[in-house]
């Protein structure tokens, strides 16, 4: 503020109508404001009140437009409203989702930043130097309170053994001898969360036993059906007459302490000559939590029908890294399957 109480861009304003009641005496009346100024001892304010002038005759704006203002504050609401939702949603983000959703969160602080009086000015590290709306992005991008979390978290992290059990029952529904559902029941007995990487179960012809994989004897294979979280679109959905690789549309966590989880899949639809001989059962389920980090999917199944590959996630790209078996998997025991004889 000036001595009279205005505003350098008050000052400007009053200079610009003055001019423009007598434009032809711009000259004189710039030259009287500035030696008054001048003769009151405020150079200075003078300077900037001739420079702000000329940016309002060019027809420049001086601080944000109304439309700019709106437009700001209603995209920084909308991104902060999004990035709450997806709190909501994805509790446990990637570290590649926690990086995009700091450069939105910042894009929008900057946003709001750029209508908000005031000054800031802010250095991080030795090489970054910013002010204004660019000093809000710096704050929230360059400091990260997930990462300080995460780091606490992992002080905390029960590293106690991964202890989940795996169990299969045929559902037969009535008055259909062609089609049977199957019922999984997943126990976690361990005191961790953890969720289900891949579970996956197969229907034997009569003559299989414990001891008969389907890279050995896959003429015995009737069915294969195959749920994978976080599949590869190179590897699902992938589809043949006696095998299925599904992504899983949901993912199933089990919260432990013995709480059992059941699902249903199927139905699955059995040829008259096993319906009358009777069939196997048997299924596997991988956890994406192990003992020590986590494990993932690595690779298609070596042959139709069999399992994907999976590995250690720290050693995906190590070569045949599923033969390693670092990767724990619940086993049920296998259950022969036979319709009621009313069905037959």
């Amino acid at each position: 503020m000036t001595g009279s109480g205005k505003s350098p861009i008050d000052h400007a304003r009053d200079l610009n109508v003055l001019i423009q009641a007598n434009p032809k005496q711009k000259r004189h009346i710039i030259q009287k404001f500035y030696a008054q100024m001048v003769a009151d001892g405020e150079k200075e304010t003078a300077d900037l009140v001739l420079t702000i002038r000329s940016m309002m005759e060019a027809g420049e704006s001086i601080g944000p437009k109304i439309w700019e203002k709106i437009t700001a504050v209603v995209f920084g609401i909308i991104f902060v409203s999004v990035l709450l939702a997806i709190a909501i949603f994805i509790p446990h983000p990637t570290q590649f989702q926690i990086f995009v959703f700091r450069v939105v969160l910042a894009l929008a602080a900057g946003g709001l930043g750029a209508v908000i009086p005031g000054l800031i000015q802010v250095q991080a590290g030795p090489f970054v130097r910013a002010g204004g709306a660019i000093a809000l992005f710096v704050i929230v991008f360059w400091f990260n309170p997930p990462q300080l979390l995460v780091g606490k978290d992992s002080q905390d992290e029960d590293h106690s053994p991964i202890d989940v059990t795996l169990k299969l029952t045929p559902e037969f529904i009535p008055h259909d001898n062609k089609r049977v559902w199957v019922k999984a029941t997943f126990t976690n007995s361990g005191t961790r969360q953890v969720s289900i990487a891949m579970f996956g179960l197969r229907l034997w012809k009569q003559q299989w036993s414990n001891n008969v994989t389907v890279q050995s004897s896959p003429t015995l294979l009737i069915f294969s059906d195959t749920y994978i979280k976080d599949c590869p679109p190179s590897i699902c959905p992938d589809t043949s007459p006696n095998a299925r690789l599904l992504p899983f549309s949901h993912v199933i966590i089990l919260p432990g302490k013995g709480l059992p989880y059941e699902e249903k899949f199927g139905p699955y639809e059995i040829s008259p000559e096993w319906v009358r001989k009777g069939f196997w059962l048997e299924g596997w389920a991988y956890t994406h939590e192990q003992d020590e980090g986590t494990c993932a999917v690595a690779g298609p199944p070596i042959v139709k029908g069999a399992f994907p590959q999976f590995c250690d996630s720290k050693k995906l790209g190590q070569k045949e890294c599923y033969k390693l078996n670092d990767c724990k998997a619940a086993y049920s025991a296998s259950v022969y399957v036979s319709f009621p004889k009313s069905s037959h």
